[in-house]
């Protein structure tokens, strides 16, 4: 994964050996760019995220939207991302972390949306490849 420069806004590329894991992958670089997590105080609190779009693009677009709200509405800083199954229209995963506070520490501006402006999902060889511009 790396991050890269894009004019008010963060982007990331992730490479995986499986759509599921890019998905995963991509999820763990949105959540890395604004919160890190320190030594575990309490338990995890676990989110269980199932989305539905039509095409792949999309599918990632909503699939990192829902852990956002979820991690807002339920106040959970999510570092651990498991994704069951990615098809053509529908993903379905699970994501931990903990509540926020002394166990995460915010490193950067919190994303406020995901965009469409140069997203990316496509098979580049053996590989995955997504390339995704945050608002933040």
């Amino acid at each position: 994964m790396r991050f890269f420069e894009h004019t008010a806004d963060l982007g990331i590329e992730v490479w995986a050996p499986s759509l599921e894991s890019c998905f995963a992958r991509a999820a763990a670089g949105m959540f890395a760019s604004f919160v890190a997590s320190g030594p575990l105080r309490g338990a995890e609190q676990s989110v269980r995220v199932e989305v539905s779009a039509d095409g792949v693009e999309e599918l990632m677009v909503s699939w990192l939207e829902e852990l956002l709200f979820e991690s807002e509405v339920k106040g959970i800083a999510l570092h651990s991302f498991e994704v069951q199954s990615v098809a053509a229209s529908h993903a379905v995963g699970r994501a931990l972390g903990p509540a926020f506070g002394p166990a995460s520490t915010q490193v950067g501006p919190v994303i406020k949306a995901v965009t469409r402006h140069g997203l990316e999902v496509r098979r580049a060889g053996r590989h995955w490849r997504a390339r995704i511009i945050f608002d933040v």
